[in-house]
C-alpha cells in the first residue's frame, strides 16, 4: 500500500457445532455420509414439517458465548432469512437476526482487543458439487447442521491480525469441545469484509465481502489482493462497488458473485414455528458445567507442573487430543520430559503424515507408555522404539508382544554384536582403509551398517565399541 490508506477488516466466522443431531431436526449432523441420506422433511423444507430447537446446540452456543466474554440475552429468538439458492431447499434459513444469543463480546490478541458484535445460532445450507460435464449436484446432508456465526467489528487492519484471531478462536472452539475446527471439512468458514479508510480524512470506503476462503493461507492471499485492488481503483478515480466476491486461490484473484445485499434484501421476519429462546438458570448452569480448560491455561499448567518450556507446552497443546495423550502418558510413565519429547517429535510427525488426530489412531496412552518404558529400560533401542510407535499408531497391536514375536528386543550378546562388526568390516574394505588412514568420520558409516544388519536391535554405543575393538585388532 502507498501509506495513504488503512484496511478496515471485519469477519463473519461460521463455527459448525459438534452436535449429534441437526439444529431443528433429529437427523445426524456427522460429517460426510452418502449424499442425501441424512435428511428428513424438516431439513429439506417439506410442507407441514415443523422445526424443534436442538438443546445441545443452544448449550454449545452458551459455552462459546461465555468464552468470548459476551452478554447473553435472557430471551433471544429465531428469524427467517429469505433467499433462493439450490442448496437451500426451504428458500429461507432459520437464523437469529433481530435478537441474537450473545452480544458485545471480545477476544484478546497480544496488544489488541477484538470486539465481537454478536454470536447467533443458525442452520447451515447444503452443498453443491459442480461436475466436469457441466451438471450441478446437490447434497443436503449438511442442510440444517447447527452453526454459531460470530460477527466481529471491523477491528483488524492486517492479515496477521486476522489469522491470529482465527487461530485463537479455533482454539477456543476446539478446547471447549463445541467444534472440531476443521476448515478442510467446512467446520470453520470465514467471510472477510474489507474496506479502505483514507488516513487523511479518516473516512471509511465502500466495503466488499469475500467468500470461499478455506484456509488461513487463502485468507491471507485474499486480503492482500483485495486491499491492492481497492487501492488501485481509488487512486485511478474508479468507484469501489459494494459487492460479494468469490476468491479463487488457483488464479490468485477474486470474482464478483453478486451485489452485496442489505438486511432488507432478505426480508427477515420472526420464525413463526418457533417460540422465543429463553435462557434459563438451568441452561446457564449446564453450560458452566461443560466448560473445559482452555489452551492458554493448559500451557501455563504444563510449564508449571511439568517443567516444560513455553515452546514444548505450545506444541503439546496444539490439539486437545495431543495434550490429553501427553497428560495420561506422563502419569503412567512418571517421566513428563520423556513423554513430551517423543510426543512432540515422533507422534506429531505421524499425525502430519497420516492427517489424523491422536484419538483416531490405535496408539493409546497405555501403549505409548509401554513403548517408552521398554526403551528407557533398554529392552528396545531408539530405532526400534520409532518402528513400534509408527506400527502401533496405525495397527491394533500389543507393542511388547509384537517386539518379542518379531525379535525386536535389544541384542546384548557381545559375541553376536562382534560377528556383525566383523561382517561389516569385511564387506567395506574401502571405508575401513579410510578410517585407519585417519578419517574418523567414516566410523559413523560403519556404525550405520551394523545397525542396519542388526535391524536396529543393538544399542549404538555397544555397536560402536565392537567396531572400534575389531578395527584395533587389524590396525
Amino acid at each position: 500500500m502507498t501509506g495513504q490508506f488503512e484496511a478496515m477488516i471485519g469477519l463473519e466466522v461460521h463455527v459448525e457445532l459438534k452436535t449429534r443431531t441437526k439444529m431443528f431436526c433429529s437427523c445426524s449432523a456427522a460429517f460426510g455420509g452418502e449424499p442425501n441420506t441424512r435428511i428428513c422433511p424438516v431439513c429439506t423444507g417439506q410442507p407441514g414439517a415443523l422445526p424443534a430447537v436442538n438443546r445441545e446446540a443452544v448449550l454449545f452456543g452458551l459455552v462459546l458465548s461465555r468464552e468470548l466474554s459476551g452478554r447473553i440475552r435472557p430471551v433471544s429468538r429465531f428469524d427467517r432469512k429469505n433467499y433462493f439458492y439450490p442448496d437451500n431447499p426451504k428458500s429461507y434459513q432459520i437464523t437469529q437476526h433481530y435478537r441474537p444469543l450473545m452480544e458485545n463480546g471480545w477476544l484478546d490478541l497480544p496488544g489488541k482487543r477484538i470486539r465481537i458484535h454478536e454470536l447467533h445460532l443458525e442452520e447451515d445450507a447444503g452443498k453443491l458439487y459442480h461436475t466436469e460435464d457441466g451438471r450441478t449436484l446437490v447434497d443436503l446432508n449438511r442442510a440444517g447442521v447447527p452453526l454459531a456465526e460470530i460477527v466481529t467489528e471491523p477491528d483488524f487492519s492486517t492479515a496477521d491480525e486476522v489469522t491470529a484471531f482465527l487461530e485463537r478462536l479455533r482454539d477456543v472452539a476446539v478446547y471447549s469441545g463445541v467444534s472440531d475446527g476443521r476448515m478442510q471439512e467446512g467446520s470453520l468458514r470465514v467471510d472477510v469484509n474489507l474496506s479502505l479508510r483514507d488516513l487523511r480524512t479518516g473516512e471509511p470506503g465502500v466495503r466488499t465481502e469475500m467468500k470461499n476462503l478455506n484456509s488461513f493461507t487463502e485468507i491471507r492471499h485474499a486480503i492482500a489482493h483485495e486491499t491492492l485492488r481497492q487501492e488501485e481503483l481509488i487512486l485511478s478515480g474508479q468507484p469501489v462497488l459494494q459487492e460479494t466476491r468469490r476468491w479463487d486461490e488457483a488464479l490468485g484473484q477474486s470474482f464478483v458473485m453478486r451485489g452485496k445485499e442489505e438486511a432488507a434484501d432478505y426480508r427477515y421476519f420472526p420464525e413463526p414455528d418457533l417460540y422465543p429462546l429463553v435462557v434459563t438458570d438451568t441452561l446457564l448452569r449446564e453450560a458452566e458445567a461443560l466448560r473445559k480448560e482452555q489452551r492458554p491455561e493448559k500451557e501455563a499448567r504444563f510449564m508449571k507442573d511439568f517443567g516444560l518450556s513455553a515452546y514444548t507446552a505450545g506444541v503439546l497443546t496444539e490439539d486437545p487430543g495431543t495434550a490429553a495423550l501427553f497428560e495420561r502418558t506422563q502419569a503412567l510413565t512418571g517421566d513428563p520430559k520423556g513423554a513430551a519429547n517423543v510426543i512432540g517429535t515422533e507422534i506429531l510427525r505421524l499425525l502430519k503424515e497420516t492427517g489424523t488426530l491422536p484419538g483416531e489412531s490405535f496408539l493409546t496412552p497405555e501403549k505409548l507408555s509401554t513403548i517408552l518404558k521398554m526403551n528407557k529400560e533398554g529392552s528396545i533401542t531408539g530405532a526400534v522404539m520409532k518402528e513400534l510407535l509408527a506400527l502401533t499408531y496405525r495397527e491394533d497391536v500389543d507393542p511388547s508382544e509384537y517386539a518379542r514375536e518379531k525379535g525386536l528386543l535389544t541384542v546384548s550378546d557381545e559375541s553376536l554384536v562382534g560377528e556383525w562388526a566383523d561382517q561389516v568390516i569385511r564387506e567395506n574394505p574401502g571405508p575401513v582403509r579410510e578410517y585407519l588412514g585417519g578419517k574418523e568420520k567414516v566410523l559413523m558409516f560403519l556404525l550405520g551398517q551394523v545397525m542396519k544388519l542388526s535391524k536396529g536391535r543393538v544399542k549404538p554405543d555397544d555397536a560402536k565399541a565392537a567396531i572400534i575393538t575389531k578395527l584395533k585388532e587389524i590396525s
